[in-house]
């Protein structure tokens, strides 16, 4: 029987993992929202290598695919938001907001 297996820091290391991985599926999922996609996925990456680098090795795992999804997350609330802004910006010059051609 390993002691290691039950002790509170290999505990919070596997529940710190799951919430990588947590953090970063939903970054994934809320990508469209933009900047709660963009905040998700940042904390999935810092919480995965803070395990990676002090965490158990059995986490290990789960702390990668919180590190990738989180990446991922990150990326496509990016794209989004610069979709956002292009509409909007594509919007105001079709109403007349803003001059389409410098000087006019």
């Amino acid at each position: 029987m390993d002691l290691n297996q039950n002790t509170p820091a290999v505990d919070r290391g596997r529940r710190r993992a799951t919430a990588a991985k947590v953090c970063g599926i939903l970054s994934i999922v809320l990508c469209w929202t933009s900047f709660p996609g963009i905040v998700l996925g940042t904390i999935a990456m810092i919480v995965a290598k803070h395990v990676k680098e002090v965490g158990p090795a059995d986490a290990e795992h789960t702390a990668k695919i919180g590190y990738f999804t989180g990446f991922i997350g990150i990326i496509l609330s990016v794209i989004f938001l610069l979709i956002y802004i292009l509409l909007i910006v594509y919007m105001a010059e079709q109403l007349g907001l803003i001059a389409s051609t410098p000087g006019a």
